[in-house]
């Protein structure tokens, strides 16, 4: 499903979201915003890590949070994160993924209907995203600081009690897998280009707050 999130009265910004598309779909996409198709073919392979590379004018950017339905042992990014994959042009905005995911849906909402001055501006939506990204991992790291809390109190004043050490390796590996992608995130973000941001309002501060 190809669909038209915002665009600008002015015509000079459009946000484009594709979801869980057929080939036809982005194909046309390619096509229309002239992405180089080695990205296109990127886009749904479900292994990529963050990253961020530019191909002529068109910027490429792979991010991953946190999946909110994930349940039990995590022992890879793919179980325990979805991948979200933008395209960055002059005046649009592509971001392309296999599912919904309710991160995405709330973010598209809260930022449709808080718009602010200068966020008519493709980097507006990634920096704005990114920080989406980082904080859907708050949830998860919250909960493996209590469960390590809890392990520490047992193996120093209640030994007794039974030490699941597969659980415990468990949120051990998932703490691990969280760090490594926030640390991803940011090594994206030190790679945006400071040019890039020559147009955008407040982009000092827009990057400081997401760092």
């Amino acid at each position: 499903m190809v669909r038209t999130l915002y665009e600008a009265k002015d015509g000079k910004f459009t946000w484009i979201d594709v979801v869980d598309p057929d080939k036809a779909e982005l194909e046309a996409v390619a096509r229309a915003y002239k992405l180089h198709p080695n990205s296109v073919e990127d886009c749904l392979e479900p292994t990529h890590l963050p990253k961020y590379e530019r191909i002529r004018d068109v910027v490429f950017v792979i991010l991953r949070a946190h999946d909110e339905d994930h349940v039990g042992e995590c022992e890879s990014v793919q179980q325990l994160t979805r991948k979200l994959a933008i395209f960055i042009g002059q005046n649009f905005i592509i971001t392309i993924h296999r599912a919904n995911m309710a991160f995405f849906t709330r973010f598209a909402a809260r930022w449709t209907d808080g718009l602010r001055t200068g966020d008519e501006h493709p980097y507006a939506v990634l920096l704005a995203l990114m920080g989406h990204v980082a904080e859907s991992y708050e949830p998860p790291l919250a909960e493996g600081d209590r469960i390590m809390d809890r392990y520490e109190y047992t193996v120093f004043n209640d030994p007794r009690t039974p030490f699941d050490f597969r659980e415990f390796y468990n949120y051990k590996r998932k703490i691990a897998l969280i760090k490594k992608m926030l640390r991803m995130t940011l090594e994206v973000q030190q790679k945006i280009d400071v040019r890039e941001l020559a147009s955008l309002p407040d982009a000092g501060p827009r990057m400081q707050d997401l760092k």
